[in-house]
């Protein structure tokens, strides 16, 4: 977009206006003294509180005289080329002054507060935490124990029963109605000397066939048979008479 020559003059007297306008920077100083003719160069500086200015002899036999003091600073001496001096601002404030060997040669120094420091920027938020995963497991729900039990553990009392008790083809057989031992005992029948024999076997409930020729051998016999549970309840003895073949 072109701007109108007029437009363009009066936006360049803005910014130079707006340029002089605009104080100058607050920063330590120097001086020249003497620097082209009497004269202090640049003959105004400003400065923050605490900082220093510092004068520099460069030409002629010059002082710094103070006509306006409101820090009560300190007047140099007569210098000439190469000598320094330097004062230290601590008060606000305009500082006027002069060289009293020529009266046209003034400057000022203008003391001002320094700027506050910028802020520290705030710290990032933290990031917030996960949330903990919810527990899935099931939680056991709180109530009353049962009162501990009183009574006692039951007691097998019931004999073991024995049924069908037969004897076929030189073996026992019989029905039990829970697993037992069973107790044979045994006497031959038609010797002097009845000698009675015995013999414990396993049975289980139900059916049981068990072969006698092992352990009784031809012959006739008085035979017994109890059967007795884990419990050590003994049934009612089984009596039978046999005779066993060869």
């Amino acid at each position: 977009m072109r701007l109108s020559p007029c437009l363009s003059l009066a936006l360049a007297s803005g910014l130079a206006s707006a340029v002089l306008a605009a104080p100058a920077a607050a920063a330590p100083a120097d001086v020249n003294v003497g620097q082209g003719g009497d004269k202090f160069a640049p003959p105004d500086v400003t400065v923050n509180v605490g900082d220093a200015v510092t004068w520099h002899w460069v030409g002629g036999t010059h002082n710094v005289h103070w006509t306006s003091n409101p820090g009560g600073v300190k007047d140099s001496p007569f210098q000439s080329k190469g000598a320094t001096f330097s004062q230290t601002f601590a008060t606000t404030g305009t500082y006027s002054y002069v060289c009293t060997a020529h009266s046209g040669m003034k400057g000022t120094v203008t003391v001002v507060d320094a700027p506050a420091p910028a802020p520290a920027p705030a710290p990032a938020p933290a990031p917030a935490p996960d949330p903990a995963p919810a527990d899935s497991t099931p939680q056991p729900v709180s109530g009353p124990e049962p009162a501990p039990s009183t009574s006692s553990p039951a007691v097998d009392a019931a004999a073991p029963t024995l049924g069908r008790v037969a004897f076929r083809r030189s073996a026992l057989r019989l029905r039990l109605s829970e697993d037992a031992k069973l107790v044979v005992r045994y006497a031959r029948v038609g010797k002097r000397a009845h000698a009675v024999g015995r013999r414990t076997l396993r049975a289980h409930k139900g059916l049981n066939t068990i072969s006698v020729r092992r352990w009784m051998h031809p012959g006739r016999y008085r035979v017994s048979i109890v059967a007795v549970d884990a419990a050590g309840n003994a049934s009612q003895p089984a009596r039978l008479k046999l005779t066993v073949r060869r």
